[in-house]
C-alpha cells in the first residue's frame, strides 16, 4: 500500500480524507492544514489521528501527496517543497498557472524522479474514461462550457480553457498548427464569451466555446469520427453514441455505460499505476506545459494575459 499524506485547505481535506480512509490501495499518513486559522470541522479522534503541524514531517512519512487547490501566495512554493522531498505528487491543476511554472515544476520532478499527475481536470474524469474507446482518430471535436459566473477574471478562463484542452490532446496526439480565436466583452474587462479554433496537423479540428454569461449550464463535449460521434454530458452525467451501421445508410444510437466510480477513484488507480510502473500514464506536467502553450497562443490572439503570471 501506498502511504500518502493530504495537503490543502481544511475544507479540501474535510471533503476527501474519508474516502482516502477506507481505500484499499492506499494508507493514510496524515494531513497538512495549509491554512492554519481555519480549522477543520473533523471528529476529534480524526485530527488527533491523522493532522500534522508540521508539512515536513508529513513529508518525511509518505510516498506520495495529493495537493488540493492552494492560495495563490503559497501554491508554487509548496509545491516545489513537496517535489523536492521526493513524493509523488497527484496535484490539482488550478496550481499551474503558466508555462514557465509547468516547466520548473517538471524540471524538479524528473530531477527527483518522481511522478505528477494533474487531479481536478476532465480527462481524469469517469466520463471521459468510459468514452475513450470511442475516440480513436476525430475528425472534430466541439466544446461547448456555459456557465455564470458573477466574478469573472483570467484564472477563471484559464481554468475552464485548461479542463477542456486536457481532454483534447489526450485524445488527438498530433502538433498543434493554427489557432483562431474570437472574444466578446459582453460587461467585463476580460472576454466573457470565448471561442477557440485548434487545427492539429493530423487534419483534426476542435472548437472550444467558453460562456461565462450563459442563462444555462452546459458543459458538452462531441468528438466526430469516421464511424459516427460520441457526445459526452458532464451535466447529465450521460454518454450517446451514435454510429453508423453496416449498410453506411443508417445510424444507431446508444449510451455508453459509465464507470461506477468516483473522479477520485479514476485519479487514485491512475497515479497508483503510474507510482508502481514508474511512467506516467495519464494527464502529467508534460501534459500540463503543453495546454499553457496553447493558453499563451489564445492569449495572444485575444490579447489578455490569461494566466497572470509572465512567462
Amino acid at each position: 500500500m501506498l502511504k500518502i499524506g493530504l495537503v490543502g485547505s481544511a475544507y479540501l481535506i474535510e471533503k476527501h480524507i474519508d474516502s482516502i480512509i477506507k481505500s484499499i490501495n492506499f494508507e493514510l499518513v496524515g494531513y497538512y492544514n495549509v491554512n492554519a486559522n481555519n480549522g477543520s470541522k473533523l471528529p476529534t479522534s480524526i485530527k488527533n489521528q491523522y493532522e500534522f503541524y508540521d508539512l515536513n514531517e508529513l513529508l518525511h512519512q509518505t510516498q506520495l501527496i495529493y495537493l488540493f487547490s492552494l492560495p495563490e501566495d503559497i501554491r508554487m512554493s509548496v509545491t516545489i517543497q513537496i517535489i523536492k522531498s521526493a513524493n509523488h505528487l497527484l496535484v490539482d491543476k488550478s496550481n499551474i498557472k503558466s508555462t514557465i511554472e509547468a516547466k520548473q515544476l517538471l524540471d524538479l520532478a524528473e530531477e527527483a524522479g518522481v511522478i505528477t499527475q494533474m487531479s481536478n481536470i476532465s480527462a481524469l474524469s469517469p466520463l471521459y474514461k468510459a468514452s475513450k474507446e470511442y475516440l480513436t482518430q476525430p475528425i472534430l471535436i466541439e466544446s461547448v462550457t456555459n456557465i455564470h459566473y458573477k466574478n469573472k477574471s483570467a484564472y477563471l478562463l484559464n481554468d475552464l480553457l485548461s479542463d477542456e484542452l486536457s481532454m483534447i490532446i489526450n485524445t488527438v496526439n498530433a502538433n498543434l498548427k493554427k489557432v483562431t480565436t474570437i472574444g466578446v466583452d459582453v460587461s467585463n474587462r476580460f472576454p466573457e464569451v470565448i471561442n477557440a479554433l485548434l487545427e492539429f496537423d493530423n487534419g483534426c479540428n476542435a472548437s472550444i466555446t467558453i460562456n461565462t454569461v450563459a442563462d444555462d449550464d452546459k458543459k458538452n463535449i462531441i468528438f466526430y469520427t469516421a464511424g459516427g460521434t460520441t457526445a459526452i454530458d458532464f451535466l447529465d452525467n450521460k454518454i450517446k453514441k451514435v454510429y453508423a451501421l453496416d449498410n453506411q445508410q443508417d445510424f444507431s444510437e446508444k449510451e455508453v455505460k459509465i464507470m461506477d466510480s468516483s473522479q477520485l477513484c479514476v485519479e487514485l488507480t491512475a497515479v497508483s499505476e503510474s507510482i508502481k510502473q514508474q511512467k506516467s500514464l495519464s494527464i502529467d506536467l508534460h501534459d500540463m506545459l503543453k495546454i499553457h502553450e496553447i493558453l499563451n497562443k489564445i492569449s495572444e490572439k485575444l490579447k489578455i494575459n490569461l494566466s497572470l503570471v509572465q512567462d
